[in-house]
């Protein structure tokens, strides 16, 4: 035991001597120096980090100037866009206000030619209505004149006649116009072939019936509760046939009807049953060959009596 304790204790002995007897070293700490090799390769990373930053500042710089570009060119398209239509626009709204002036000018020409004609109609149908006064067919002249379109007809129905409405429904009135009237037939019945106006025309069985036949019999009818009557008939002289012409006028005012032809008093009638009601032209056929008979009449003019 005790030589255990003495070898233990010489160990320790060689232990302390060898610690004592080596060189101490340093203690390792980090320094603030880092030398040539180092200091080269921070340098080398900053130039590389000031680079970089550089190439994205200017890459950041053309990307804004090419959305600078391209946000005015946008404007620009917009603004030229813009102008162009505010252009159209304007070129639109000139060329309809010129044509809205255009329109309006001719239709003031044609007010002015309308006026203008029934003018120079209405002096004449004034002259005709103091003409027929002195003659006693009207008792007044002052009216106002109506054009009505002119009338071109054909029927073949045998001994039948029929009419067409003019619109117009005058109960004191003076009617003029010219006809032409053509037969189908060499040989038609001519008495009954003609042509004509009707007034105070409320329907077939109530109506008056004027006409000229083509056998020169100018004829006043009346129809009244389907009741036929002759108001009068008289020969106005030889007609064309199977084609001719002529002027006819119709005067009536009151109770009394005259038909002129040719400005010929042709018949005169009068009854008490006229009243105002639709006014026709009119025509009868005297064949049942082809068209019949064509009545045509133009310058047709109507003077409502005041």
């Amino acid at each position: 035991m005790l030589k255990l304790k003495l070898l233990a204790f010489i160990l320790l002995l060689a232990c302390l001597a060898a610690c004592s007897g080596g060189k101490a070293e340093p203690t390792a700490t980090p320094t603030l120096d880092p030398g040539p090799q180092q200091t080269g390769t921070a340098k080398a990373a900053q130039e590389q980090a000031t680079q970089a930053a550089k190439q994205t500042a200017e890459a950041v710089k053309t990307a804004e100037a090419v959305q600078t570009a391209d946000a005015q060119a946008t404007l620009d398209a917009q603004a030229t866009l813009q102008a162009q239509a505010t252009l159209d626009y304007q070129a639109t709204r000139t060329a309809q206000h010129e044509a809205l002036e255009q329109t309006k000018v001719a239709a003031a020409e044609r007010a002015q030619a309308t006026i203008a004609a029934a003018t120079a109609m209405a002096q004449p149908m004034s002259d005709l209505a103091v003409k027929l006064m002195e003659e006693g067919s009207v008792k007044s002249v002052d009216g106002e004149l109506s054009q009505i379109d002119d009338f071109d007809e054909s029927w073949a129905q045998m001994n039948w006649y029929r009419w067409w409405p003019t619109g117009y429904e005058p109960e004191r009135f003076i009617l003029k116009t010219h006809v032409k009237w053509t037969s189908a037939s060499e040989t038609a019945n001519w008495f009954n072939s003609g042509c004509g106006f009707v007034f105070d025309a409320d329907d077939t069985d109530n109506h008056f019936f004027v006409f000229l036949g083509l056998d020169g019999y100018a004829t006043i009818n009346r129809q009244f509760h389907g009741v036929w009557s002759t108001i009068a008939r008289k020969f106005a002289g030889k007609q064309p046939i199977p084609s001719g012409e002529a002027d006819f006028t119709l005067a009536v005012e009151d109770d009394f009807v005259t038909f002129y032809v040719n400005d010929e008093i042709a018949a005169h009638g009068h009854d008490s049953q006229i009243h105002k009601g639709p006014l026709g032209l009119t025509l009868i056929s005297g064949t049942n060959k082809e068209f019949g008979t064509r009545c045509e009449m133009s310058d047709i003019y109507l003077w409502e009596l005041y």
